[in-house]
């Protein structure tokens, strides 16, 4: 099974696309503007949207929380790198409090890890 920081990269960031772009969707934008937002294709936010990106994992509400104040400031945002910094910043605080389950969850074999914690 992957290690944390590969688990990040091909699951966790997918979903926190996929939930920015239902995110902002739900706070008025259309397609075009949501994939100008995040820095993405038209087709790649169609992909986040209809399920077939980012779907292997979902988020705690808390997370999910967190997320919705992402969307919030990258919909009032004009600034490029608002996008990478709230997503450097949620991976960080799911990081702190849910990746090792987000891990074990991907990976039945590993009730025991420890990896995360390292």
């Amino acid at each position: 099974m992957e290690l944390p920081h590969e688990v990040e990269v091909w699951y966790v960031i997918p979903a926190l696309r996929r939930e920015l772009a239902k995110n902002l969707m739900e706070m008025g934008l259309n397609q075009k503007e949501v994939a100008k937002k995040l820095n993405l294709t038209e087709p790649a936010v169609s992909q986040y949207l209809s399920g077939k990106r980012g779907k292997d994992i979902d988020f705690s509400t808390p997370v999910l929380s967190q997320i919705k104040i992402s969307a919030k400031k990258i919909k009032s945002s004009t600034a490029k790198n608002t996008v990478s910094g709230e997503i450097v910043r949620i991976t960080n605080y799911i990081r702190k409090t849910c990746l090792c389950n987000i891990h074990k969850g991907l990976d039945k074999g590993r009730k025991n890890c420890c990896v995360c914690k390292k």
